[in-house]
């Protein structure tokens, strides 16, 4: 099973039934209801035969294990797209690597500036190399933030626009204001389609978990019927919950 057959897997569900089991599945961990579910697939192998008839019956537990394979691909997939691993998403690591050098490049642009205004002895001169000093110190880093790095960026422009400022830079360096505006701009652009499809996977994970729980749930109330008019009680305790609700 590949995301696209998870995401076909999903599509017959009716609009109300998704919206349904996304609200159940997103009070617990994927990662959870995932091993909930291999908890009680492999008591399902053991004691299966014995839910057909009481409320599980054999197509019950081939869509479990359809679920379960789902759930697996679905969080395999999103480990590419997640918000917490963005360098997985070419888009955003290209728009990063760009906006880091262009940074780089600002800020030696406005360290040349400086050293000229330096030499200007002009209030007008001695306020633009204040400012520089000052923004140059908050941004002295950016890490692995888009936002945070398109923030500074923004600031480097506003610096790289101040009128003394570009009084005293080349003409290729006036450009720099552009290509910093530009690249905050494509900072902004890629992050936001990657937390977009972080969100569409995670409500994909959320119907799917939905859908887990309801399985899991069903097998043990078929297995409790088992236990009972069995009288054994390990029939019921193989199908326990025990991962989703840590007893």
């Amino acid at each position: 099973m590949t995301y696209p057959d998870v995401l076909e897997f999903i599509a017959p569900l009716p609009p109300a039934q998704k919206l349904a089991l996304a609200l159940l599945g997103a009070g617990f961990a994927s990662a959870n209801v995932l091993e909930q579910l291999n908890v009680t697939l492999k008591a399902d192998a053991q004691h299966g035969h014995l839910l057909r008839t009481r409320g599980f019956r054999a197509a019950a537990s081939a869509h479990t294990a359809k679920v379960q394979e789902a759930l697996r691909v679905a969080l395999a997939h999103q480990a590419t797209v997640g918000p917490d691993d963005k360098a997985t998403n070419g888009e955003l690591v290209v728009a990063m690597k760009s906006g880091k050098r262009v940074r780089l490049e600002a800020r030696s642009v406005l360290g040349e500036a400086l050293d000229e205004l330096l030499l200007v002895d002009t209030a007008a001169a001695g306020e633009a190399a204040r400012a520089i000093e000052a923004g140059l110190a908050a941004n002295a880093t950016a890490g692995a933030d888009p936002e945070k790095l398109a923030t500074q960026l923004e600031a480097l422009t506003v610096l790289l626009d101040h009128p003394e400022v570009k009084a005293v830079l080349e003409v290729a360096e006036v450009a720099a204001a552009a290509q910093a505006r530009a690249a905050a701009t494509a900072l902004r652009v890629a992050d936001a389609k990657s937390r977009r499809r972080a969100g569409e996977v995670q409500q994909v994970l959320d119907i799917l978990d939905g859908l887990g729980i309801r399985r899991a749930r069903a097998a043990r109330k078929a297995a409790r019927a088992a236990s009972r008019e069995l009288g054994d009680p390990l029939i019921a305790a193989a199908f326990e919950l025990s991962t989703l609700y840590g007893r």
